[in-house]
């Protein structure tokens, strides 16, 4: 695959304004969950702890935990100290632990009941995908043995589409930042429409690029 375009396209407005507020939902419920559900911050009053160590008190699996320990770091809620274990932030340290004197945590509390709060917490504890409510359940995923909606074609087609419609956007900051010096042949696996690495060529247009 090579692109004839000598440059990638870039949309004529950022779009992250719309991505965040689409996101966002998400950050509120793992934010709230992380407090009222699994006590992530009063863990770590004490002492910082290893992710692995931290997981097991929680419960989680490590694919929930490293969704959930990555958002608080992007919220910059915890952070990975110099031996690498995480550990609270100030703006944790000081608001969310019950005997801090600015502590919010009771707000926090609000949604905890709320159905997106509550869901989040079972996704979390399971470790199974959305919509799956036994280990048969079907997923956006494969895993040999398991049934998969990307096996039927309108669903496979329904969400890469969707996931498109992000692509398009954030393939050609993509291209921009990522440095291809060297590299002669990409390996896409699972690309999907291509967008990023047709955004890539583009970008490389000496690149060579395989979608598998």
């Amino acid at each position: 695959m090579s692109a004839h375009q000598s440059q990638p396209v870039f949309p004529p407005t950022d779009p992250t304004p719309i991505f965040e507020l689409f996101r966002g939902g998400y950050g509120t419920e793992l934010l709230v969950a992380s407090s009222a559900h699994f006590n992530v911050f009063g863990r770590l009053a004490n002492e910082p702890q290893t992710e692995t160590a931290l997981a097991q008190a929680l419960g989680l699996e490590r694919r929930p935990s490293v969704v959930l320990f990555t958002a608080l770091r992007a919220m910059e809620l915890i952070r990975v100290n110099a031996v690498g274990k995480l550990e609270l932030t100030d703006l944790a340290r000081n608001h969310l632990l019950p005997d801090g004197a600015f502590f919010m945590g009771d707000y926090l509390g609000l949604g905890s009941a709320s159905s997106g709060v509550v869901n989040m917490v079972k996704l979390l504890r399971s470790n199974r995908p959305l919509g799956s409510d036994n280990d048969d359940g079907v997923a956006f995923i494969y895993r040999e043995g398991k049934r998969s909606a990307m096996e039927s074609e309108e669903l496979a087609r329904h969400f890469t589409l969707s996931l498109c419609g992000r692509a398009k956007n954030v393939a050609p900051y993509l291209a921009k930042v990522v440095p291809m010096g060297g590299v002669t042949t990409l390996l896409d696996v699972g690309g999907g429409t291509g967008l990023y690495s047709y955004s890539l060529l583009q970008a490389n247009p000496t690149l060579r690029a395989v979608i598998v």
